[in-house]
């Protein structure tokens, strides 16, 4: 039987939202498999690092590198995202502000909170904003720890420490929020 076309309007509809519900969830799965490859370019730094230096200092250095990542996720989380992605934007995607973005400040707008619900999802949208921060997050820590290989052997461990979290919650945001 043919159906009318209010009902096949309606067909049309649900298999656009089923469609757009399908590609939020590959676009996650795709954001969560590349951050992890990312995250695990941090282990071969590590070694790289490690094999490169003198057997006394191994463990300095890979304490370095945990350190460049556990600093450099505070420093993300509490102004790097904001600072890179907070926007306002005007109506061409630019930043408005022109420097930095000024909103997001320790995770707000993570969660979303309805009079009917509590979501990670902004209205409309498809993936959820803690998984751009995560995706983001790895290159922001990854690009610290680039530069410990080349101080290894050289920079006292609460001196790096402070590098890292000054490269991951200013210096690496300020650079994205000019380019992106």
């Amino acid at each position: 039987t043919l159906a009318s076309h209010d009902e096949f309007v309606e067909k049309i509809a649900e298999l656009k939202a089923t469609d757009e519900s399908f590609g939020g969830a590959l676009d996650s799965a795709w954001l969560l498999l590349c951050g992890a490859l990312v995250m695990f370019m941090h282990a071969g730094f590590a070694m790289l690092e490690t094999g490169s230096c003198r057997a006394k200092n191994a463990q300095n250095v890979l304490m370095k590198n945990l350190v460049n990542v556990s600093v450099g996720t505070l420093g993300w989380w509490a102004s790097g995202w904001a600072f890179a992605y907070g926007g306002p934007y005007d109506d061409d995607g630019a930043l408005s502000g022109g420097f930095i973005g000024n909103g997001g400040f320790f995770g707000q707008g993570f969660i979303v909170h309805t009079p009917t619900a509590i979501s990670a999802l902004p209205e409309g949208a498809t993936t959820a904003v803690a998984l751009s921060w995560f995706f983001q997050w790895a290159f922001c820590t990854a690009g610290a720890t680039i530069v410990s290989g080349g101080v290894a052997e050289r920079v006292k461990s609460p001196t790096y420490a402070f590098y890292a979290f000054l490269m991951s919650s200013f210096i690496y945001p300020v650079i994205v929020a000019w380019t992106w």
